[in-house]
């Protein structure tokens, strides 16, 4: 997998937690694509992935075979997306929050 993106968006507070969203588009080809995806899915930390857009991404292979045709393509896929991550706002009963003032 390649990073062409990672961008991390401001949080939005909610009703007792915050979302923490990151603007991502990763490389590579439609299994390593799976692969990534799927270890996300199986994080321990509660994450959630929207807005997933795939599309056909071609990178040219180097040199030429012989016949003049030129080397193999690597078909690879793209996926833009939104991953996003939660954060509890109150914290743990009777912990200390701390706060930015």
């Amino acid at each position: 997998i390649q990073f062409a993106l990672f961008e991390p968006q401001p949080p939005s507070p909610r009703e007792f937690y915050s979302e923490h969203p990151v603007k991502i588009k990763v490389r590579g080809n439609y299994h390593q694509v799976g692969s990534f995806l799927s270890r996300l899915a199986n994080m321990q930390r509660i994450v959630n992935v929207s807005k997933l857009e795939l599309t056909q991404f071609e990178l040219k292979g180097k040199g030429k075979k012989a016949g003049g045709r030129t080397g193999k393509s690597m078909n690879t896929v793209e996926a833009d997306f939104t991953l996003s991550a939660y954060t509890l706002l109150g914290g743990i009963a009777d912990e200390e929050v701390q706060t930015d003032s």
